[in-house]
């Protein structure tokens, strides 16, 4: 009986220290005309946002468009808020090529600021590394994701693997980088 009841107290304390959004009084708020709580951009400090919306990828998209009246290129501005795995499968897929530029004003994820961090250091060193194997293979789609890109050449073959042949064939390929890179 006291199994049971840990579990729930540690969900419990959990639970207390994220606060959740209470929609009725969000919306309350938003009726009566009240301030709604504002919160600041971690990659861009001068942009604002509501406080409840700081679990999305807040995202800044340039288009230029041609003004025919004055003849000229002015930017169009558009800011979208993802959820951070629909941003990363977007980007992946390539959702953002009829864009200009994407400018990212927040992002929720911890490993987000360490990423872009070692992403300009690797750009000012001509030293690259392989790329990083992921560390774990949730689901069978992900670790046929990621035999594709270690096996550009064997894709057909994806199809009639099963989870564990996939994860063995992307651990050896994972381990003769670790040999390549010593």
């Amino acid at each position: 009986m006291s199994t049971t009841t840990k579990p729930k107290a540690a969900a419990a304390k959990v639970a207390a220290k994220t606060q959740k959004l209470d929609l009725r009084e969000l919306q309350a708020k938003q009726l009566n005309g009240e301030e709604i709580e504002q919160a600041k951009g971690n990659q861009d400090s001068s942009y604002e946002f509501p406080a409840h919306e700081a679990d999305r990828v807040h995202l800044k998209l340039t288009k230029k468009v041609n003004d025919p009246v004055k003849k000229e290129y002015s930017d169009v501005d558009k800011v979208v808020k993802l959820v951070p795995a629909q941003y990363e499968r977007m980007e992946r897929n390539n959702a953002f090529a009829e864009y200009d530029s994407q400018t990212i004003l927040h992002d929720p994820r911890p490993a987000a600021a360490k990423k872009e961090a070692e992403a300009s250091a690797e750009a000012g060193d001509g030293n690259k590394e392989p790329m990083q194997p992921k560390k774990e293979l949730p689901s069978l789609q992900d670790a046929q994701m990621r035999f594709q890109q270690l096996y550009p050449e064997e894709k057909e073959l994806t199809a009639s693997k099963n989870y564990d042949e996939l994860i063995e064939l992307i651990q050896a390929k994972d381990a003769d980088f670790g040999k390549v890179a010593e």
